[in-house]
């Protein structure tokens, strides 16, 4: 493993071009994020909430990327290093990596249906071992990888010092009501639940709601079990699941969702407030440079 990473990191900075570098590249207070659309959608996602707020942010993010693409794409490792040498040639240092993936991996179509059994049977709706192998196996799988990479390559561009903190989430519990996401009226995408628990014969929105729940927290767990992996140490989770409201009662969870996969302004709001928590103890601080922050991660 560490000299497959060790290897893909070279590559990625010979791709890159490795330009001569300051070794004074120290500058605390800079959030760096890779990520899908939590982290770019529309003009009012995670990012540019805590760009409003004050914090210096810079990302790769880009809607629809799924964790799998993150981890496994060369192009986007590329653009990954591309970034952060342009930050150490600028003499900056990110305090803090921000992570967001797997929403897209599990919408994906015709992969949430995988993971439902055939309605009219015995079994419950999830397909327990289904998810266990796609959950458990093939996304920590990627997410381990991905870690693993951002570690090794903020380590080989920014030497001084130990990890930098790697912050991940995982997702609050959406409602697969068939809503899409539509931009003007030329531009729509989705829906990604309904009609794939429609697929498999399931038309009640409580006990298609509820299954999300569940699989849900299934992935959470997996999320937040990230940082028991050697040299994971440094990687903390941020638990997302009671920030929006899921509550079909007069359509209660319309107040933080936009769609199936998107929170509305508000919700994004609520989730911004509970990342910032986490940034705000760690040290990382608004418009100037934080204190360092670092933890004993046994890492590599």
């Amino acid at each position: 493993m560490t000299e497959d990473i060790d290897r893909l990191v070279k590559e990625s900075l010979q791709h890159a071009t490795n330009p001569k570098r300051s070794e004074e590249s120290e500058s605390p207070g800079l959030i760096f994020a890779e990520g899908d659309s939590w982290f770019d959608y529309l003009a009012y996602d995670i990012l540019d909430k805590l760009d409003w707020r004050g914090f210096d942010v810079e990302h790769v993010a880009n809607r629809g990327d799924t964790l799998l693409e993150m981890a496994r794409c060369r192009a986007q490792h590329y653009r990954l290093a591309k970034l952060l040498l342009k930050i150490a040639r600028d003499k900056r240092r990110p305090s803090v990596i921000l992570v967001s993936g797997g929403g897209n991996d599990l919408a994906k179509k015709g992969t949430l249906r995988k993971l439902l059994n055939r309605n009219n049977t015995d079994k419950p709706i999830l397909n327990r071992e289904a998810v266990g192998e796609f959950v458990d196996v093939t996304l920590r799988q990627a997410y381990i990888d991905l870690l693993h990479y951002l570690t090794f390559l903020s380590r080989k561009i920014f030497p001084n010092g130990k990890s930098i903190p790697i912050v991940v989430h995982g997702y609050a519990y959406p409602v697969p009501d068939g809503t899409q996401f539509s931009y003007f009226i030329f531009w729509r995408r989705g829906p990604w639940l309904k009609h794939e628990f429609k697929k498999r014969g399931y038309r009640d929105r409580e006990q298609n709601t509820e299954a999300m729940k569940m699989l849900l927290d299934r992935f959470n767990d997996m999320v937040q079990g990230l940082s028991s992996e050697p040299g994971l140490k440094h990687v903390k989770y941020v638990d997302l699941r009671g920030c929006l409201s899921n509550k079909l009662r007069d359509k209660d969870y319309k107040r933080h969702w936009d769609n199936e996969m998107h929170p509305t302004p508000e919700g994004f709001e609520i989730i911004t407030n509970k990342i910032e928590e986490l940034l705000v103890e760690m040290g990382v601080s608004k418009g100037q440079a934080g204190p360092n922050v670092s933890f004993d991660d046994g890492g590599p």
